[in-house]
């Protein structure tokens, strides 16, 4: 078992905790800020928070920088509680 502290990671529009990012199984996990969706692989996607205190939990594959791309970027502050 591995155990390691979750890596804080700041974006424009909030901020994601990641719980597991492992490469040799590629599967990450991440917090983000609701309810339950499944998100088909490949499809752009953009989730607005309808209500405050939301929580998201992300499960994908491993995470790289490079094939994770924006194809819209938001100007909205960075909120810190």
């Amino acid at each position: 078992m591995k155990v390691d502290k979750p890596k804080y990671v700041e974006k424009d529009w909030g901020s994601e905790t990641w719980f597991a990012n492992n490469l040799e199984h590629n599967y990450c996990g991440k917090i983000l800020e609701g309810m339950s969706m499944e998100m088909p692989q490949g499809v752009p996607h953009s989730l607005i928070a309808s209500e405050v205190d939301v929580k998201l939990i992300e499960a994908s594959t491993f995470h790289r920088d490079e094939d994770s791309y924006r194809l819209w970027k938001t100007n909205k502050p960075i909120i810190k509680a």
